[in-house]
């Protein structure tokens, strides 16, 4: 599945040049929230990343692990 995340600012220069789509990532001290169904439909719930937040890419091999 899919989650929107949104940062802002001095957070969203530090997160959007390490993220990719159709990737998996840990992510840690973020917040999740419900989704404005206004702008994001495809779930329920979205995250919002800031300064404490943390995001680690979930190598291909311990994805297949946990899936399989």
């Amino acid at each position: 599945g899919e989650i929107r995340a949104t940062a802002f600012n001095e957070d969203a220069d530090r997160f959007f040049p390490n993220v990719e789509v159709n990737k998996v990532y840990y992510v840690s001290r973020g917040r999740i929230k419900p989704a404005n169904k206004i702008y994001y439909a495809n779930n329920d719930y979205e995250l919002t990343l800031g300064a404490e937040t943390t995001i680690e890419e979930v190598e291909r091999k311990e994805y297949m692990l946990m899936y399989t």
